[in-house]
């Protein structure tokens, strides 16, 4: 008796072909991985507007926007990069370049951070030590007289003084410099092509003591379900070329350094950046409750900061296409009642800090409030307006960034 295709809502097969037919699935599977993405033909299209799809629900979804909203449109839709495959796959054949060994190098900047940094290395007169407005070098000459044209030159400067370094650097040595600082500088690399891979980025999560020591401000916020092991919230992250020298130099010091590809650090970065610029805007608000540091913010008004937390994740998903690492808004409860930060008081940035905390996020949601669209982070949003209507502070909470 012949066996036949019913289409009648269903279709029906023999038993036996059933392993014939997961056999040939498994094959053109496999095919697919090994082929088609090895060729980087896959291109998964990511819309930075998939808050509002429910405004675009029309059979034509565009055609009755006006010219503002289409531009936008246009502006925000975006593809994944393909460079992250080719990264995959470098890593699993094994031609990753090996990191770096910690050597001399460069260090620019003479406050308390810059200092540390040559003590830490052990490096002695190889080292270079300089102030934030002396000429970087291009080759250096340690002690035994041999010249490198290979070193890291370490940023310790503040944030808003890095666009001047990054001006005075030799452009041949721009991708040898390590950003130390522990504010977003996203779009300020993004200014002069230094917001990727191989620039080197260390997030920083200690603090300097008088005597030149490290402190570190690692916590741990809960324990694996599954394994037992810790989990820890505030731990240094390090990404780009000069990776696994930064580390080595900071390992020194018994410090917790995790290095990581640029991918993953970007979460890391945003995450601080979150952390920094609600605290110091709740502070600023609520200075009249009592609430001065950041325990007491984080145990009396959690429910404001978990919706914000919340609320912002979603905007930067959203609008920048990058998800940030499960249960963010515990990490950051565990830092906010962790020993380094707990009797902290959090500050409003100052004008100078602003353009890289708050204001960073105020101009995400400007781009779309500008023209016509509702904002992806309306309570932060609502905040930053009382706290200008109530002149809390002397500066533009709405200057370009």
């Amino acid at each position: 008796m012949k066996h036949k295709f019913r289409f009648s809502g269903s279709v029906s097969l023999p038993p036996s072909w059933l392993p014939v037919l997961g056999i040939f699935l498994s094959l053109r599977a496999s095919a697919f991985q090994s082929v088609y993405l090895r060729k980087n033909i896959v291109s998964q299209q990511t819309s930075a507007l998939h808050m509002y799809t429910t405004f675009y629900r029309s059979p034509c979804p565009h055609e009755d926007l006006p010219h503002s909203r289409k531009s936008l449109v246009r502006l925000w839709q975006i593809r994944s990069d393909q460079q992250h495959t080719e990264d995959y796959f470098r890593f699993i054949e094994g031609k990753e370049e090996p990191d770096k060994c910690d050597q001399a190098s460069v260090i620019i900047g003479k406050g308390k951070l810059g200092q540390a940094l040559v003590q830490w290395g052990g490096m002695g007169e190889d080292d270079l030590l300089l102030g934030r407005d002396d000429c970087i070098p291009t080759v250096l000459t340690v002690s035994n007289g041999c010249t490198l044209n290979m070193f890291p030159i370490y940023v310790c400067v503040p944030e808003w003084e890095v666009e001047s370094v990054i001006l005075g650097c030799p452009k041949e040595k721009r991708n040898d410099l390590v950003f130390m600082q522990s504010a977003c500088l996203e779009t300020l690399l993004k200014r002069y092509g230094l917001a990727n891979k191989k620039t080197t980025q260390c997030l920083p999560y200690f603090s300097i003591s008088p005597f030149g020591l490290p402190v570190e401000g690692r916590v741990q916020y809960d324990v694996s379900k599954t394994d037992g092991e810790p989990k820890f919230a505030g731990q240094t992250v390090v990404c780009g070329t000069w990776r696994g020298a930064v580390a080595e130099r900071l390992r020194k010091q018994d410090l917790h350094v995790e290095v990581m590809d640029y991918t993953y650090w970007r979460k890391h970065m945003l995450e601080r950046l979150l952390f920094d610029s609600l605290f110091g805007l709740l502070a600023c608000v609520h200075a009249d409750s009592g609430e001065k540091t950041y325990g007491e913010l984080a145990q009396n008004h959690w429910e404001e900061i978990d919706d914000m937390v919340w609320e912002l994740s979603r905007a930067i998903a959203n609008i920048m296409a990058v998800v940030l690492l499960t249960h963010v808004e515990r990490r950051v409860r565990g830092l906010a009642e962790g020993p380094h930060w707990r009797d902290r008081k959090p500050q409003m940035p100052t004008c100078r800090e602003y353009p890289f905390r708050n204001g960073m996020l105020r101009s995400l949601s400007r781009s779309f409030t500008s023209r016509g669209f509702p904002s992806p982070m309306p309570t932060h949003d609502e905040y930053l307006d009382f706290v200008r209507e109530r002149k809390l502070v002397s500066y533009d909470v709405d200057q370009d960034i």
